[in-house]
């Protein structure tokens, strides 16, 4: 996805957001900050990120994008606490069961090669391989 088709996708979900702000939940962020980090658009995603975990702090998949973006740009000490918080909503997390996730869900090699640099931030950020 280029970052072109990304600011695209992301339309809706800005619209939707802006029409009802006080509608806002945890999902619509985490579909913003998931867009930006697959275009490895960090600062971006780390905003959009800490505010899908602020609105639901048992939603995982948030934590899994910011601790990718936090292990991509080598800011490992803003990671731990986030980490900490992942591992008490799923203790069993791997980076290998989150590959086994994605790649179910496409073959496609665009989207695998986004995947993988969301792996890559993982496995940067520390967290367990298998």
């Amino acid at each position: 996805m280029s970052q072109r088709d990304a600011r695209t996708n992301l339309r809706p979900v800005q619209i939707a957001l802006r029409l009802s702000p006080k509608e806002a939940c945890s999902t619509w962020h985490f579909f913003l900050c998931h867009a930006h980090v697959r275009v490895q658009q960090y600062n971006e995603a780390f905003e959009k990120c800490r505010r899908s975990i602020n609105l639901n702090k048992l939603y995982w998949m948030p934590y899994v994008d910011l601790i990718s973006a936090y292990g991509a740009t080598g800011q490992f000490e803003m990671n731990s606490q986030v980490r900490i918080e992942l591992d008490a909503i799923l203790p069993d997390f791997t980076v290998q069961w989150f590959r086994q996730i994605g790649y179910a869900r496409s073959s496609n090699a665009q989207f695998r090669r986004e995947y993988d640099n969301i792996l890559d931030g993982l496995r940067k950020a520390g967290v367990r391989e298998q």
